[in-house]
Order: C-alpha cells, then sequence, then structure tokens
C-alpha cells in the first residue's frame, strides 16, 4: 500500500475529532518512573539496569541519570549526542509485546528527539520524531514507518515548546489501525485506518533517541522525565 505525506491541518484534526484513539476506560499502567529511583549518574550500557539497555559507553554519547534538569521529582535521564559515530538511546524492555496502548513521557529539548516503538527482536514498527524538516520549513513532528514519514505537524500547530517541558503522549492500535500524538494534552496529529495500514502499530521496547549524529564540534542534548506505558484493560 502505498502512503501519501501530508501536513496535518488544524481543519483535518477538526474533521477527525470523532475518530481520535482514545484510552478512556481502565487501563492497566505497564510500567512508569520519574527516575528518582536511579542514582545520579547512573549510566545505561548493554548491561540490563532495571529493564533499561543504552549506548553510554560507546563514543560521543551521553545516557545517563542527571540532577540538572527535572520536569518532576529531582532528576532525570539526560542524552547527549556529541559526534558522526553514534546517536545516544535508551531502551526499556516491557517483556511483552502490547498491540494497543499509551506512551507519555515529559520532554525537554531543541534538538532531534526520536521515540520509537521497537519488536521484541528490536526492530523499529513506528516512530515520532521532532526535527527541523525542510519539507515544511519549520521545526515539526513526524509519524514515520521505518525512515519514511508518514504525516508531521509543524511546532506551531503542535504546541510543542522547544525552550521548556512538553509532555508529549501517543495511543496506538494495532487491530484498528490508529495512531494520535498529543502535545500538552492537546490533539496534535492522528493516523486513521486506512492511512498506514502497513505500520504495526505495536511494541515490545520502547527507545528513546536524541540527535542525528551531530558531527564534531557540535551537541545535542535533552532530557527525559515521567515516563508512563499503559495498555486498556477489558
Amino acid at each position: 500500500m502505498s502512503i501519501s505525506l501530508h501536513p496535518v491541518t488544524l481543519s483535518l484534526l477538526l474533521a477527525a475529532a470523532m475518530a481520535v484513539p482514545s484510552m478512556e476506560g481502565k487501563a492497566e499502567t505497564v510500567y512508569s518512573t520519574d527516575f528518582e529511583s536511579f542514582a545520579v549518574g547512573q549510566t545505561f550500557t548493554d548491561k540490563d539496569v532495571a529493564g533499561w539497555t543504552g549506548n553510554h559507553d560507546a563514543p560521543g554519547t551521553i545516557v545517563q541519570i542527571s540532577g540538572a534538569a527535572h520536569h518532576s521529582g529531582k532528576q532525570a535521564l539526560h542524552q547527549v549526542d556529541m559526534d558522526d559515530k553514534n546517536m545516544p538511546v535508551a531502551t526499556y524492555n516491557l517483556g511483552k509485546t502490547l498491540s494497543s496502548g499509551e506512551v507519555s513521557v515529559a520532554v525537554l529539548s531543541s534538538s532531534t528527539v526520536r521515540i520509537e516503538g521497537l519488536d521484541n527482536a528490536g526492530q523499529k514498527n513506528f516512530s515520532i520524531v521532532h526535527e527541523y524538516y525542510a519539507t515544511a520549513g519549520a521545526s515539526v513532528w513526524q509519524v514515520r514507518e521505518g525512515d519514511k514519514v508518514v504525516k508531521f505537524v509543524p511546532d506551531t500547530e503542535s504546541g510543542f515548546d522547544p525552550k521548556g517541558w512538553n509532555v508529549v503522549s501517543f495511543v496506538f492500535d494495532e487491530g484498528k489501525k490508529s495512531f494520535s500524538l498529543k502535545i500538552n494534552g492537546r490533539t496534535a496529529m492522528t493516523v486513521a485506518a486506512g492511512e498506514a495500514d502497513s505500520i504495526h502499530w505495536s511494541l515490545a521496547q520502547l527507545a528513546i533517541k536524541t540527535g542525528w549524529w551531530s558531527g564534531a564540534g557540535e551537541q545535542l542534548d535533552a532530557y527525559y522525565d515521567d515516563l508512563s506505558i499503559s495498555t486498556p484493560t477489558p
């Protein structure tokens, strides 16, 4: 099936309001963390730490708990992309596959952010990406299948603030082939059945990445806090 690439406008969002996927009703929290249970300075490498792995030990990356910024509590996950060889990543393994659910995380970043839904083998099913997008001539949030952009919405419409904390959340449903993205509680983008049915809207692992292999001399960083992953219950 071919996938058309097009921006999301406010009029389209209003027209699709009745079809927005939601997690209304009972839900089970599969995982949540405010990162307060980790010691400041805790790094994430290929050695599992409470379900988390990362690549802090790779050249040009920082993936660790920091007290320099936080959305709640006193600390958060900090990532820094420092060169063109590696991109910092922290991955949480749920231990099971969710075919529907909601992910919410607080983000502080003016650089590229990537949040990916992975399968059991670590292969990417879908992702949301915040970056400057030449097609739009602006910073946008994108939904991607692999590296292909399915939809995007500019910051001017989504309400994302690159200078402050934002709560980024998304609802996905493989059975209904639907997806919705919210920024600070406001629906910013939807993908309805028939628009991108080749995407597997499910996840067994959640990967959080920062930057784009930025290149020597340039540093890109981001903080993440108050992560929660839930799934609907009967």
